[in-house]
């Protein structure tokens, strides 16, 4: 299972010529059906997780309604992990961070293709468990706000303790609990290489 997920990593972060390259391809909203389609012919030859971490971040742009591009940019990387809830044990997880200024936002994908959402509550909260590659631990709240959310936000202190990690450390990682149904987990291992190069490129927008 891990083959297709590389795959649709690699379309989405081969879009921008550089790491921290800006790009203006629609990324909200759209599914990663759309995303892998509309790169993969650039991307035959690129499935390889090396190939992968070459690019760990990119500065693109939110879109409106119609489709053209805001002058609002955020940081995104792509990387995989595992789940496991009631139903499966350690399956493929793709996860997606939409980094902008003052807010972190973590975009979860079951088996690589289905989105997490809030489907039915107000606001799904989500422990969230960090560990650098020093040993240093957070811990943070995560929130899904109102019906139909597709994102784990952080604000605020949260968001900037995860920023100072980004900067300082290779990699973090991460457990994401569902704190309304414990048995949803999410493991995975974000690269930062680049990150704050990036960061930076991104404030200056």
């Amino acid at each position: 299972m891990k083959k297709p997920i590389l795959f649709i990593i690699s379309a989405l972060l081969l879009i921008s010529a550089s790491a921290c390259g800006s790009t203006t391809t629609i990324y909200k909203d759209k599914t990663l059906s759309e995303s892998e389609s509309s790169v993969q012919s650039s991307v035959a030859e690129s499935s390889d997780e090396s190939k992968i971490q070459k690019r760990n971040w990119l500065v693109k742009y939110y879109v409106d309604k119609f489709g053209d591009e805001t002058d609002k940019p955020y940081l995104f990387t792509g990387v995989l992990g595992t789940f496991s809830n009631s139903a499966t044990d350690g399956s493929d997880l793709l996860v997606e961070f939409l980094i902008e200024p003052d807010e972190t936002n973590i975009m979860l994908f079951e088996y690589g293709s289905q989105k997490v959402k809030n489907y039915y509550s107000d606001r799904l909260e989500f422990s969230i468990s960090t560990k650098n590659d020093a040993g240093e631990t957070n811990y943070f709240i995560g929130k899904m706000v109102a019906e139909s959310g597709d994102r784990i936000y952080l604000l605020s202190e949260d968001h900037e303790e995860i920023i100072k990690d980004f900067k300082k450390s290779k990699t973090v990682k991460f457990v994401v609990e569902n704190k309304k149904h414990p048995q949803d987990i999410y493991k995975f291992e974000v690269n930062c290489g680049g990150f704050e190069e990036c960061y930076n490129e991104m404030l200056k927008k």
